[in-house]
């Protein structure tokens, strides 16, 4: 389909995307990751591991042993290395730059971009070749 095509078809339907995209953003996304931070909750409290299971202005979602935390710290954040709910490599989740507009998109895979958890370590934290496995 052309792009005149395509963005006649847009304009001629306008209203029912502008439905679709309030739904999906304020509905759908929202139940989505309630069920996503219930989950990872749930998991966290089971196995005894530290973390945020809801994605805050502050942070992502994140996971972390307790082993891991830093021994001379009682910051529950404070740790050697965590797991963190993120889109993948590359991805600046701005939609200008062509990838995914909406994050249900990364999270489905249903585009261009992904989210996955993904090992990072704390400042303090050396590793040499596969030593935290």
């Amino acid at each position: 389909m052309s792009t005149e095509k395509l963005d006649a078809l847009i304009v001629r339907n306008l209203g029912d995307l502008d439905a679709a995209a309030k739904r999906l953003a304020y509905g759908i996304e929202r139940a989505v990751w309630k069920a996503i931070d219930d989950i990872v909750e749930n998991w966290r409290a089971r196995n005894g591991w530290l973390g945020a299971s809801e994605a805050t202005a502050d942070g992502p979602i994140w996971l972390a042993a307790p082993e891991w935390q830093q021994a001379d710290s009682e910051a529950d954040d404070d740790v050697l290395g965590y797991f963190a709910l993120e889109v993948g490599p590359k991805d600046e989740e701005d939609s200008e730059t062509g990838l995914d507009y909406f994050a249900l998109t990364r999270l489905c895979r249903a585009g261009n971009g992904m989210y996955g958890f993904r090992f990072k370590k704390g400042d303090a934290l050396v590793l040499k070749k596969a030593s935290w496995k």
